[in-house]
């Protein structure tokens, strides 16, 4: 989209009163451009069945249950080339992947903690006013939360109780814990399998910063890095200049628990968490959303501690932190906090 076409397309729309008052030529150019370009979206896809990639889906996850629905799909990974183009597919009619079509998957399918607590709040969202036997069928019968026994249906899972950090990413996204409990009940958990509702495990802890001594390595740049931008694009364009990183793709706004995703050399992915403080040493805290995903990606998975003054960024690297660091947790609506961490700091000069 070298011109820039889908910015101005997204927004096209005939107005509401063109029946009552006459449509006006910007209304037929409108019209014709969206039955064309309608046309065109079945033509290439012969036909096929093509949803959009939400929110909260992970990409592995997206192109998994696309293959096996036999669906053509439209990632986010598009998104990066072309600004706006999923919503602009969504004016021109192309419809979300459900959470009714990822449960149909679930139930032979292992997802990541990230669309699953995904899939679980579309669900409480969707049947607040009811659920019909379809719905509650579905949901019985995916792998569709993870116990502390593992993943596995609810009529797998034989009173285990909920795993507490993937409950707390299901929690987080709600607007009351109520909605939670009362779906839980509607499906068939009961209370002694909900973690909310253990009060023992609702202790506040008060941590305060230490200060630790973390070894420091100056960091040659190729390239400059900016001081007017975010932190999580001047970590993004540190790890592009590390010789292993092929590329590295920004999807702090997509809520999958990190905030890059970097591919490597030889294929691989690693993915980072960026955490912006004042000074190395200060106290950092996890959602559940992001440390359900450590648990999840395990190695893959690195925090990426930034301290960005007027001058320089330092950014202090952790592997795998969930195994390396210790957490406590403290109920806002459920954070993980850690005090003390050591890694590996690179540092480099802005302009």
């Amino acid at each position: 989209d070298e011109y820039d076409l889908i910015t101005v397309l997204k927004d096209v729309a005939v107005d509401p009163l063109a029946n009552l008052k006459g449509e006006s030529p910007n209304d037929i150019l409108v019209k014709g451009i969206i039955t064309e370009i309608k046309r065109m979206l079945k033509r290439r896809y012969d036909g096929k069945t093509v949803v959009l990639q939400p929110d909260g889906i992970t990409e592995k996850d997206f192109d998994v249950i696309i293959k096996t629905l036999q669906y053509e799909g439209i990632g986010t990974s598009l998104e990066v080339k072309i600004k706006g183009i999923r919503e602009f597919l969504k004016k021109m009619g192309v419809a979300e992947l459900s959470a009714e079509e990822c449960l149909v998957v679930m139930s032979d399918v292992e997802l990541s903690d990230v669309t699953r607590s995904t899939v679980i709040t579309e669900a409480i969202k969707e049947t607040k006013l009811g659920m019909t036997p379809k719905q509650k069928e579905l949901i019985e019968n995916a792998k569709l939360f993870r116990f502390e026994s593992g993943v596995k249906t609810i009529k797998e899972s034989k009173g285990s109780k909920v795993e507490d950090s993937f409950e707390g990413t299901i929690t987080d996204k709600l607007s009351a814990n109520s909605d939670y409990t009362g779906f839980a009940k509607k499906i068939g958990l009961n209370e002694n399998q909900l973690a909310v509702n253990n009060s023992k495990e609702h202790l506040e802890h008060t941590i305060k910063g230490i200060d630790t001594v973390i070894p420091e390595t100056n960091f040659k740049c190729k390239n400059t890095i900016k001081k007017w931008r975010s932190v999580e694009k001047n970590v993004a364009s540190v790890l592009e200049l590390m010789d292993e990183v092929s590329s590295v793709r920004d999807v702090s706004e997509q809520n999958i628990g990190y905030d890059l995703e970097a591919i490597l050399n030889d294929g691989s992915r690693r993915f980072y968490e960026v955490k912006s403080v004042k000074r190395l040493g200060e106290t950092i805290s996890f959602s559940n959303n992001e440390y359900s995903t450590c648990v999840s990606l395990k190695k893959q998975y690195y925090l990426a501690i930034a301290c960005q003054t007027e001058n320089e960024i330092s950014i202090c690297f952790i592997k795998n932190p969930v195994e390396v660091l210790r957490f406590e947790k403290r109920v806002t609506r459920w954070d993980w906090m850690c005090g003390e961490y050591t890694g590996e700091v690179v540092k480099t000069n802005m302009e």
